[in-house]
């Protein structure tokens, strides 16, 4: 595969992003889709793979500064799991169109709340 500026580009605003929370893996994985034409199994695959340095990072700084509670790891490292297995098995049996409309269904419909909620916090803090 070949790189362009454009791609490095992309990767760099994604992190960026991904850094501040705001979602990075979403933009990541619409511009794969989008621009580069990658099927939405090998982008969400990627993006995953792009997502664990982070991961790794974020868990190491909140391990230093003693902000993990240990008790409920057990819980949801079982949950986690127990999802990923699941996920997995399901995907595997979607085709990617299938999957690409799952995703803008999921992405419209997490902004659409985003925006709701935004606007009663607006409405509530102007009374």
């Amino acid at each position: 595969m070949n790189f362009s500026i454009f791609d490095i580009a992309a990767v760099f605003v994604c992190a960026g992003i991904s850094a501040m929370g705001l979602g990075g893996g979403g933009v990541l994985l619409i511009y794969l889709s989008l621009f580069k034409n990658m099927p939405a199994h090998e982008a969400q695959g990627l993006n995953l793979l792009f997502f664990m340095p982070v991961c790794i990072t974020s868990l190491t700084v909140y391990v230093k500064k003693g902000m993990i509670d240990y008790k409920k790891i057990l819980p949801v490292l079982a949950g986690s799991l127990l999802g990923v297995i699941t996920g997995k098995e399901f995907l595997i049996h979607i085709p990617p169109e299938v999957l690409k409309m799952i995703f803008a269904v999921f992405l419209i419909t997490v902004g659409a709340f985003t925006l709701v909620s935004a606007l009663k916090k607006k409405k509530l803090t102007n009374n």
